[in-house]
């Protein structure tokens, strides 16, 4: 008797063509074949497999580096990037840092000029205020009546034309509207100065003083007398001053000035200042005087020093504290660099009398007003004793009799 099958006999043996004819007719048509690409490196257990340890401990070691930078540096959001500047930023290039306008602290700017407040114990220090005089006399204007200018005055060398005294100028002399003078020795010019009355009127219980002040005996000795001025002026207007002003002693020569001569010229007119005339006025209560100054006169005297006789400088210059010279009364510049005065000592001179010249107060100012002559409104026209004379001299003057 035979043994009963075990579990294997009894499994049915799967038949090589019995599979594949099963296979055949279960298969659905298969999909033509499509070209894939991968970018990047799959993570395969085959391509774990095949790579070695060198080629493993190399792409740890690198990828753990880039993602340390790219952890490091973070990308900057775009909306902060593209946001608008706030209120106290400043598009200037200068404070820009790449995309980013920087903003403005909110320090307190401190200014050279003025002193800083700074809250607390300064906040009630006001800044110091310039003082300014608002009532008086003002001097709005110095004029000259002089028409001849440094083109119409020749040099000369040897009686030959060879320029004319603007050749020899500094550029200073034509600056801020300065239009120069020439004026020969002996001859008489007039100077204009117009004011203006603000905030009072002048009569003749407040009496106006209006005065001219010669420049430096260095560059020219004058003699001035006022001519003209209103009786009154009241608050608002403009009255006009006329002063005569002759010329002494003239400075300047142009006949037969050497190179070295011609330079110390030009280096004399680089201070306008040293041949302007200057104009004080004020009224009897104004403390602070006004002034103004005018354009530059050079004097001249056409034939040098020949024939001079020596005098004294006017009372005008002793009342500026102006007593002496280096340079003679009468006495050119040439002459004295003959003589040996060193043109530095001349300028010295003349810039320091300026000085003096510059500071005049009111007292200096009524004595000059003293010796200019004229009575001003202190004195003004005499009126008619009574209305019955004004009323006579009125019809007097529409009848002409």
């Amino acid at each position: 008797m035979s043994e009963p099958p075990t579990l294997t006999e009894m499994a049915t043996p799967i038949n090589e063509e019995t599979t594949a004819v099963t296979s055949a007719a279960n298969e659905t048509p298969a999909a033509e074949p499509v070209a894939t690409v991968f970018f990047g490196t799959a993570d395969t257990d085959d391509g774990a497999d095949a790579d070695t340890d060198d080629d493993a401990d190399a792409d740890t070691d690198g990828g753990a580096d880039a993602d340390t930078d790219d952890d490091a540096e973070e990308p900057m959001p775009t909306l902060e990037r593209e946001a608008p500047p706030r209120p106290g930023a400043t598009m200037a290039k200068s404070h820009q840092w790449h995309d980013r306008p920087l903003a403005l602290s909110d320090h307190q700017l401190v200014s050279p000029i003025r002193p800083s407040l700074t809250p607390g114990a300064n906040e009630t220090v006001a800044p110091p205020a310039v003082v300014e005089p608002r009532d008086g006399l003002f001097v709005k204007g110095v004029g000259l009546i002089l028409d001849q200018t440094p083109e119409d005055v020749a040099l000369t060398r040897s009686g030959v034309e060879i320029a004319n005294l603007e050749w020899l100028l500094d550029p200073a002399m034509r600056l801020a509207g300065r239009h120069p003078r020439a004026v020969f020795e002996g001859e008489t010019f007039t100077v204009t100065v117009t004011i203006e009355a603000r905030n009072l009127t002048a009569t003749g219980t407040s009496p106006a003083y209006v005065v001219l002040v010669p420049p430096p005996g260095e560059t020219g000795v004058y003699e001035i007398t006022r001519t003209r001025e209103p009786p009154s002026l009241r608050d608002g207007e403009r009255g006009v001053w006329e002063f005569s002003v002759a010329t002494r002693t003239g400075r300047l020569t142009v006949v037969n000035l050497t190179l070295p001569e011609e330079r110390l010229v030009t280096n004399l007119t680089s201070n306008p200042d040293l041949f302007a005339f200057r104009a004080y006025a004020l009224v009897g209560n104004q403390e602070v005087p006004s002034s103004g100054i005018s354009d530059p006169v050079l004097s001249i005297r056409p034939d040098g020093d020949t024939g001079v006789a020596e005098a004294s400088l006017p009372e005008l210059y002793t009342l500026a504290g102006i007593e002496a010279s280096d340079l003679r009364p009468s006495e050119t510049m040439a002459g004295a660099w003959e003589r040996g005065v060193g043109h530095e000592t001349i300028v010295a001179g003349a810039v320091g009398h300026l000085e003096a010249l510059r500071g005049l107060g009111k007292e200096e100012v009524a004595a000059f007003y003293a010796v200019e002559g004229g009575t001003g409104t202190e004195e003004p026209a005499a009126s008619p004793s009574s209305p019955l004379d004004w009323l006579l001299q009125l019809f007097s003057g529409l009848f002409g009799s």
